[in-house]
């Protein structure tokens, strides 16, 4: 196996410090191969060394002007720089190149999130999972897209099957979450009928499902004013503080009477 392959197989799977050493050793024996500059590319922007992959994607579009890769690797760059309108132009550039790309597709398609064209970024999204269906990164992206969207059926399956593809803690919390936006009236219902038992019960125990409940809507309240949804937000933060004082007062019936 070639050091070539070795560089790709570690970008693959993660291991991206030892992917980029490695590309750096191949870039100095061959400046010339834009394929080796593309992908040191991709490890410094793994890496957060977005200053230096914009430069190495630079070197490798210099070199062949046909590679899409490069371009992406640049996009993702200025974005995580805030640097919207070059990630614009270049996001564009990609996609006028190679409009057939998965990768090139999931770009555009946070792009058109970006200024708010959700449809748009759900039809790229899903040209993106038709050519590769275990891209992550699309599937991901269309899942958030859908819930954006208020499609929130369809966003959990695609969450569902981001799990099946990469089954982790973060993506498991994912469907656990976009199962309960998705069935999130019948969990108040059940909340209710929790409380009211431990109320009549007098057992402070089953007031511990109010708190847990109480924690995530909070957590999910404030992610949700971090996304810019106001009003799902504010409600879910609203929400999380009501069912504290309802707990905290049942709490201190029972144990005061």
């Amino acid at each position: 196996m070639n050091k070539l392959t070795i560089a790709e197989n570690a970008l693959k799977t993660g291991r991206y410090r030892q992917a980029l050493k490695i590309y750096r050793s191949i870039v100095i024996e061959e400046p010339g191969n834009a394929l080796v500059r593309q992908g040191l590319a991709q490890a410094l922007l793994r890496m957060r060394a977005h200053d230096e992959a914009i430069t190495e994607s630079k070197k490798a579009i210099e070199l062949n002007p046909n590679l899409s890769l490069p371009h992406v690797v640049m996009a993702y760059a200025y974005y995580s720089k805030n640097d919207f309108e070059s990630f614009r132009y270049i996001a564009q550039e990609a996609y006028k190149l190679d409009p057939v790309s998965a990768d090139v597709l999931t770009c555009y398609g946070i792009m058109l999130l970006v200024d708010k064209d959700q449809e748009g970024a759900i039809n790229a999204f899903t040209e993106a999972v038709k050519i590769n269906p275990l891209d992550v990164v699309a599937r991901t992206n269309l899942a958030y897209a859908f819930s954006l969207a208020g499609n929130i059926r369809e966003s959990l399956d695609q969450f569902k099957k981001v799990f099946l593809i990469s089954p982790s803690v973060t993506t498991a919390i994912r469907v656990l979450s976009a199962f309960h936006e998705t069935h999130a009236s019948s969990f108040g219902i059940l909340l209710v009928l929790i409380t009211a038992t431990a109320f009549f019960l007098r057992n402070d125990y089953l007031l511990l499902p109010s708190v847990i409940y109480a924690t995530y809507s909070l957590l999910v309240g404030i992610r949700l004013i971090l996304m810019k949804k106001w009003k799902q937000g504010l409600f879910g933060f609203g929400y999380a503080i009501l069912l504290t004082i309802i707990a905290a007062l049942i709490y201190g019936y029972i144990n005061n009477t």
